[in-house]
């Protein structure tokens, strides 16, 4: 591709560029140039790419893209170098043309919210496949492109603007129709995502959590909302644009203001809702309730999937569904076998008389709804083992954390989940214990502190009694543990697995 493909003929003559160099490939990691590529010099919050110009010149690279003048770079006379006034931005602009607007030729869905992406993002792609559409997603736990599973590595948001286009652009060739894409708040804020030219996007909610990012909630929820600014924009495609919304969450009045397309609203407490959950039934395997929606048209949903959360999740997906004319009988069946992400309430069952699940519940709403749910079909205790990241993560939620513990389970094991050389392990987990005292917790008796996670698995398993449920919740999917800031091998079914099989193994 003639690099006249990507940039204007003005900036070109600006910066005396010849407008016939080939370009072979974008790159933001200067190890991965090779002859022909640009490279883009992004300012991070750890390293500034604009040190590593040289060394991407040294491998071949036809031009350089960056924020700083090239007078402060000492670069050499002779190298092409354009200072823009954002690199990750048109790195995003670069990656969408280079893949020739892969987005344009998909319906692509954004789905972004603090709790429920994930499983939401599962939902939708499960109900459009059910109904036959070929479908792709792009989610924090894996990524699907024409049917391949991909893994999407440890402690994951949102991949880079190169990553989503190229990932879309295989979608686009497999003949894809439709791209489900997890939208966190890092990856709107930071340009990754601003050129999927979205056809839908879904808020599950917004509660406390990356304020270590974002700074407090007013700058949080305007992030969630770039989902809906981009929906708006006129794009080339003609297909109806949507935007779906929670009535029930706090963030409803000002998100509506954000919506330019049709917008859909959903819930189980607002009546005005457009899509409304209602005579909601939950035992241990199945949740009943029915969905009234727009045109005075109602299903009634048998689901596998359960807690007033995933009732909302799924409210999300219906809504999607319907607006791409899903026939009824297509979401009923769906529903009745539906795709649980892994580590999402996840059951790990080898026989033992009490049940057990793992999950990624790592907020305050997430591990109160999880905790909810538990005490909803529990037959005798309720057993948590949770902790929460250290590190540069945010802290003020710890001791609220701790006491949304204590005051909804029996008995709670307090642990690590990640943490960096910048804090003692112990602290994270006093502060989190501050939580409990104010709830009235006692150590030692109705919750314990034990540092190691497989420690505390194995503690937290020896505790159950018949009838019990154990709840293993902040790793969920998640493939590392991070010690010390170093890397483990982790799984967190894996190990729960070992301590029951100990424990099973122990009874004989």
């Amino acid at each position: 591709m003639k690099i006249s493909k990507l940039v204007e003929p003005e900036i070109l003559s600006k910066y005396h560029i010849d407008a016939n160099i080939e370009i072979t490939g974008i790159a933001f990691d200067s190890r991965e140039i090779k002859p022909g590529f640009i490279f883009f010099a992004i300012t991070g919050y750890q390293l500034d790419g604009h040190k590593f110009i040289p060394d991407a010149l040294n491998r071949g690279a036809a031009l350089i893209i960056g924020e700083k003048a090239a007078s402060s770079l000492d670069l050499p006379d002779s190298s092409p170098y354009i200072q823009v006034g954002n690199a990750r931005e048109t790195l995003s602009q670069f990656a969408a043309s280079f893949y020739s607007f892969p987005a344009r030729k998909i319906r692509v869905i954004g789905v972004t919210g603090t709790d429920g992406k994930t499983t939401t993002s599962n939902l939708i792609t499960g109900i459009l496949k059910k109904a036959g559409k070929k479908v792709g997603k792009i989610t924090t736990v894996d990524a699907e492109i024409n049917g391949e599973i991909y893994d999407m590595g440890v402690h994951v948001t949102t991949p880079d603007a190169l990553s989503i286009q190229k990932f879309l652009s295989e979608m686009a060739l497999s003949g894809t129709d439709y791209a489900i894409i997890e939208s966190t708040s890092h990856g709107l804020s930071q340009y990754r995502l601003s050129d999927c030219e979205f056809d839908i996007g879904v808020l599950t909610n917004i509660t406390h959590e990356h304020y270590d990012f974002h700074g407090n909630y007013t700058e949080y929820r305007n992030a969630k909302a770039i989902l809906f600014e981009l929906v708006n924009q006129t794009r080339s495609k003609n297909y109806d644009k949507f935007a779906i919304i929670n009535a029930d969450d706090e963030s409803y009045d000002f998100m509506k203001t954000k919506v330019g397309s049709h917008l859909l609203s959903y819930g189980i407490k607002n009546q005005d809702a457009d899509i409304l959950a209602t005579e909601i039934e939950v035992n241990s395997d199945i949740c009943s309730y029915f969905v009234s929606l727009p045109g005075d048209k109602a299903i009634k949903i048998n689901s596998k999937i359960l807690g007033n959360h995933n009732i909302y999740n799924s409210l999300a997906a219906i809504g999607v569904a319907n607006t791409q004319g899903i026939p009824f009988n297509v979401i009923q069946e769906y529903f009745l076998n539906p795709d649980s992400p892994k580590g999402r309430f996840e059951k790990v069952d080898l026989g033992q008389n009490f049940q057990v699940f793992v999950d990624y519940a790592h907020t305050e709403n997430a591990l109160n709804s999880l905790l909810s749910l538990a005490n909803q079909i529990a037959k005798k205790r309720v057993i948590l083992l949770f902790g929460l990241s250290g590190g540069p993560r945010d802290k003020s939620k710890r001791p609220a954390m701790g006491k949304i513990a204590c005051e909804n389970s029996d008995l709670a094991i307090i642990t690590a989940v990640d943490w960096y050389p910048s804090e003692n392990v112990h602290d994270i987990l006093d502060q989190i214990e501050q939580g409990f005292t104010e709830a009235g917790g006692k150590y030692q008796e109705t919750y314990w502190k034990i540092p190691n996670r497989e420690e505390a698995i194995n503690f937290t398993i020896s505790l159950a009694q018949p009838g019990d449920i154990v709840i293993i919740a902040g790793k969920g999917h998640e493939t590392s543990l991070s010690i010390n800031g170093v890397e483990n091998v982790w799984s967190e079914v894996g190990k729960t697995k070992e301590a029951l099989t100990k424990r099973l193994n122990n009874e004989k």
